[in-house]
């Protein structure tokens, strides 16, 4: 893991939420791209790199899973506190990966302001932890889905048809849902419009969690 920050926001930034990534290899340089913008514009990010191995039917290590990622943020959280390099340890969450994480342990986080999930992938355990949440009563953390509208020049994105088909229904109050309509799978030539979209959620979320 390491922190992302500007030094010319030194004072700015530590008040501010942060940005933890989840990430896996895949995927890295539009990681980077948006890690660089958001630090850019005063935003702290901690990358945190995650190695996952799922077990479909094994709801002991779903738990061992969820628990050990709960610490780990903890832990991190902790760390730079104490070093004086933040001075706000609410966060949001960011997947762009094709790791099967289960968000049990981050809704269920005080400090944890949203989550946002960049073409996510629908695979059945994604569905069934996502169906877990939903299960939940009370619920206070939203997620924040952005979608391409295609996987590339010619085949639609089967993962939005997904969650549509599966999820959308059940409890929607819980997705705010974004679909960008000409990007592909990449982003490639959107990382503009992808990084305007996240820095919107986060100070929409902070003016509301500042007016309660």
């Amino acid at each position: 893991m390491y922190l992302i920050r500007n030094r010319n926001y030194i004072r700015e930034n530590k008040s501010k939420p942060i940005l933890i990534v989840l990430r896996t290899n895949q995927r890295k340089k539009l990681l980077n791209i948006l890690a660089e913008g958001l630090s850019s514009y005063g935003i702290n990010v901690i990358s945190i790199k995650l190695k996952i191995k799922p077990c479909p039917n094994c709801d002991i290590l779903d738990k061992t899973v969820e628990d050990e990622l709960k610490y780990t943020i903890s832990t991190i959280l902790n760390y730079f506190d104490q070093n004086d390099l933040i001075a706000n340890s609410n966060y949001f969450a960011l997947n762009y990966s094709k790791s099967n994480i289960s968000y049990n342990s981050i809704v269920s986080d005080s400090k944890n302001l949203g989550i946002i999930l960049i073409n996510p992938i629908l695979s059945e355990i994604n569905k069934r932890n996502f169906k877990k949440i939903l299960d939940l009563t009370g619920l206070k953390t939203s997620f924040n889905i952005i979608f391409s509208k295609k996987t590339n020049y010619l085949f639609a994105n089967k993962n939005l048809a997904l969650f549509f088909r599966d999820l959308y229904n059940e409890k929607t109050d819980i997705f705010n849902l974004w679909i960008r309509k000409k990007a592909k799978k990449s982003f490639k030539y959107y990382e503009t419009i992808l990084l305007s979209i996240i820095i919107d959620i986060i100070e929409s979320k902070t003016v509301k969690s500042l007016n309660i």
